[in-house]
């Protein structure tokens, strides 16, 4: 009797495949068990890869499961609770105090109007009566008995501000970006 060489199955005459693991044959289970082994009854290389699982495979599958599991968790911990008949009531909670509404926030007298009132020669005394608010000190040098300082006033809209120099108290320069 002629079997398979992989499982050991019997082959009938003619069988190019086993029954049972599906091994293919070159050439078709002979009459004889001499003719067979004589015959290329060797396996085909498609059919020797023992179904090993592809790591491709393998680890989309893992992805896969990791999601759900996050999924499963995170739909477990913001859940809703319900209480049971003998669950206690809850602890009677203090009224909420709102706060009261926060005044509106004067706006800033850094304006292209204001900005355009300011003239060269002016004190800082005068520059700040304007604009409502003493600037920020930038930088500022003393050199041959020349003191120079920059300030920087921030207006309302994003970003805009404007920017003016003092040489020995006295407007010399102003600049400005996005005032309104």
């Amino acid at each position: 009797m002629i079997t398979c060489s992989q499982c050991q199955t019997p082959l009938s005459p003619g069988t190019r495949f086993c029954p049972n693991c599906g091994l293919q044959f070159e050439n078709p289970v002979p009459e004889s068990a001499a003719a067979f082994q004589a015959s290329s009854a060797t396996p085909t290389k498609k059919q020797t890869n023992n179904k090993k699982t592809n790591p491709l495979v393998l680890g989309l599958l893992g992805l896969v499961g990791f999601f759900v599991l996050v999924g499963i968790v995170g739909g477990n911990q913001g859940g809703n609770s319900s209480t049971s008949s003998n669950d206690a009531a809850p602890a009677a909670q203090a009224p909420v105090q709102e706060k009261p509404p926060k005044p509106p926030k004067p706006k800033s007298q850094v304006t292209m109007a204001n900005y355009n009132r300011l003239k060269t020669g002016m004190s800082y005394e005068q520059v700040v009566a304007i604009l409502g608010k003493a600037g920020t000190e930038l930088s500022s040098n003393d050199i041959a008995g020349y003191q120079t300082v920059m300030y920087q006033w921030e207006g309302d809209s994003f970003a805009s501000n404007m920017n003016a120099m003092f040489q020995n108290g006295k407007l010399m320069q102003k600049a400005q970006f996005g005032l309104k």
